[in-house]
């Protein structure tokens, strides 16, 4: 995308920025401000995590903050969306729903594709009425989503020669997550509960990558008689991305010392991405004025 400016640390975006950069676009009437914020600090994985006072997490503020001097900025139309995951504490959604003002959604892309990814989406627009074919149910904390569409084909996103089982018993992969090389496990890590010792023996051998839920038999896919997890390729394509969509964050050079690193680089961004089968319906909602009536399967 060589069109994409680059501006670094949000915390040093400043007003005088912004307003230099609607000086070089006079004919933008309108601005879609999207906030993907940390959930170190937020999600259930992270059994230290602080919240929105962890120093990852507090990064929402400044969104916040963007979003009040663009406004004051005053000239342009502001509409915003602003997203994290689903499992963080019900009081913490509750402080994001406050500063907002505005209720979330809950989005999960298992309803189009075989993988989890529940988030909330918290945004200035309505998103009923904005796509067909989608129902809307009213919470406590949030308004659920639902918008189904057929699964894939295993064939359209499995790498050739690989085989899933879980997948043809219905199953859906877990949530997509970074992938951190470790020399011993994490403190309290999620689900060891559910944990037969073949499972745990996986994840030993994996170095402790994701958490130990992740190698239960139902998200193992075979190559042969070898295991592995869901590739960054695969995570790709589930998550609504080009094929080879990260395959440029290393150079080739790179990727030649050190294989493995390449593919958990991938697997971490795509562990920090939103789902494009999710967030095309607030995307919709931004653009509803802009585009025609569509079905949520289009």
């Amino acid at each position: 995308w060589p069109h994409a400016e680059l501006f670094g640390d949000v915390r040093q975006l400043n007003k005088a920025q912004l307003e230099q950069l609607l000086m070089r676009y006079p004919t933008v009437t309108e601005l879609h401000v999207w906030g993907g914020f940390p959930c170190v600090d937020l999600s259930s994985v992270n059994v230290r995590g602080q919240g929105l006072d962890g120093p990852q997490s507090s990064l929402f503020y400044e969104l916040k903050r963007v979003l009040k001097e663009l406004k004051e900025i005053g000239h342009v139309k502001v509409k915003f969306i602003a997203e994290n995951v689903a499992s963080m504490p019900k009081h913490e959604c509750e402080r994001i729903t406050e500063e907002l003002q505005v209720k979330p959604y809950h989005l999960n892309c298992a309803d189009a594709v075989p993988m989890q990814r529940p988030r909330l989406c918290w945004t200035s627009e309505c998103l009923e009425g904005c796509l067909g074919g989608i129902t809307f149910s009213e919470e406590q904390y949030w308004v659920t989503v639902s918008a189904p569409a057929a699964y894939p084909q295993q064939a359209d996103w499995i790498t050739e020669g690989t085989w899933w089982p879980g997948g043809d018993e219905g199953y859906t992969l877990p949530t997509a997550l970074k992938s951190i090389e470790r020399k011993r496990p994490p403190p309290a890590p999620a689900g060891i509960h559910r944990c037969d010792t073949d499972t745990l023996a996986r994840w030993t051998s994996d170095s402790y990558r994701f958490p130990p839920y992740h190698y239960l038999p139902r998200f193992i896919f075979w190559t042969d008689d070898k295991w592995r997890l869901a590739n960054s390729s695969e995570k790709e394509l589930l998550l609504g991305y080009g094929f080879n969509h990260t395959k440029l964050c290393f150079s080739a050079s790179k990727i030649k010392s050190s294989g493995q690193k390449y593919e958990d680089e991938r697997l971490c961004l795509l562990g920090d991405s939103f789902s494009v089968f999710s967030f095309i319906i607030p995307a919709a909602a931004l653009c509803k004025h802009l585009l025609p009536t569509l079905q949520y399967s289009q």
